[in-house]
């Protein structure tokens, strides 16, 4: 195994690819056919065997009413109906002394018939069907009906092989699409893994990459994201309200300073009586009640399209292009209650 794998390794990947889809597909192919051929062939056998149990039933009905009335010429006569059926071979009726007294074959009348040890259908080769009935009489003669579905068989393997070729074609011609199919979108991916880490050395936050698939490159993909997400969230965001914190609005507010809409609002903001509150209540209520201040001023920024974070202690900063004093009070105001 290692040996197969270290001489697949020093063959470029497309050939690779090509060579492991050739021989997955060809030995997939022989799979599914030797299945089919085999649930097939059993399906086809019970239905011969029922519809030749069926066939008999009928047959023994009739000898069996005919025989008692003692009407044999109307019995020869459906017995020669019942010989045209493609799959019967030969239909006998023997007397006591197992003597052939009625047949579909001329030449076996007055012949001694070997009678099956069983009642009912049974198969006897591969394409050989024997059926026998004991006929309750006064003679206690036998039914014996031979079936041999060789024809059949032999028909039903031309329509197999005719699927077959239909199926190995279209198998073929995915393995093909598939092939195609994995040079395109294997470039693709990888080209937008590029981009990806091109996108994370600019410095700016990005949305995460989406591959689609559990393949190794989707694998890397879903690494790369959720690596640059905790490296992101570790250097921008504040450990512990998790809003952004002083070097990430450092960097955005001189991002914005430089831009056409430059800043037109700043606000610091901080809690009143806050370490009062931190000792008499204690570090954790004070780490709540900071968590909770600034979970608020996130949700208002993001309806007034301000940027907010915290600067340290209990201080908080927003800032924005918002021009209108009106608006801006408005904001504050949201933020006091």
């Amino acid at each position: 195994m290692i040996k197969i794998r270290n001489l697949l390794l020093r063959y470029p990947i497309k050939y690779t690819f090509l060579v492991i889809l050739l021989i997955t597909a060809i030995l997939s192919s022989i799979v599914i056919i030797l299945i089919d051929i085999k649930i097939s062939t059993s399906s086809i056998r019970r239905e011969e065997l029922e519809e030749s149990l069926i066939i008999s039933d009928n047959i023994f009905q009739l000898s069996e009413y005919l025989l008692n009335k003692g009407d044999v010429y109307s019995l020869q006569k459906i017995l020669t109906t019942y010989s045209a059926h493609a799959d019967i071979d030969e239909i006998n009726i023997t007397d006591k002394e197992k003597r052939i007294i009625l047949s579909t074959k001329r030449s076996n009348i007055g012949n001694i018939e070997k009678i099956p040890n069983f009642e009912g259908c049974r198969y006897t080769s591969i394409t050989k069907i024997d059926c026998h009935f004991t006929i309750e009489s006064k003679e206690n003669y036998h039914l014996i009906i031979r079936y041999d579905i060789s024809d059949y068989l032999k028909d039903y393997g031309i329509k197999m092989i005719k699927k077959y070729m239909i199926f190995l074609f279209i198998f073929a011609l995915t393995i093909e699409i598939i092939n195609l199919a994995f040079f395109n979108l294997i470039g693709e991916k990888i080209e937008k893994i590029v981009r990806y880490l091109k996108e994370i050395k600019s410095g700016t936050k990005i949305n995460p990459l989406h591959i689609y698939g559990r393949n190794e490159l989707s694998i890397i993909a879903d690494s790369i994201t959720d690596a640059y997400k905790r490296l992101w969230e570790l250097i921008n965001l504040d450990r512990l309200t998790k809003i952004p914190n002083r070097f990430y609005l450092e960097k955005e507010f001189s991002k914005h300073k430089n831009h056409i809409s430059k800043v037109k609002f700043l606000a610091i903001i901080d809690l009143d009586n806050f370490k009062e509150l931190n000792d008499f209540f204690g570090h954790d209520f004070g780490d709540r009640v900071l968590m909770e201040f600034a979970k608020k001023l996130e949700n208002i920024c993001e309806g007034y399209s301000y940027i907010c974070g915290r600067l340290g202690g209990d201080e908080f900063l927003v800032f924005g292009c918002e021009e209108d004093s009106s608006k801006i009070e408005n904001y504050l105001w949201f933020i006091s209650l």
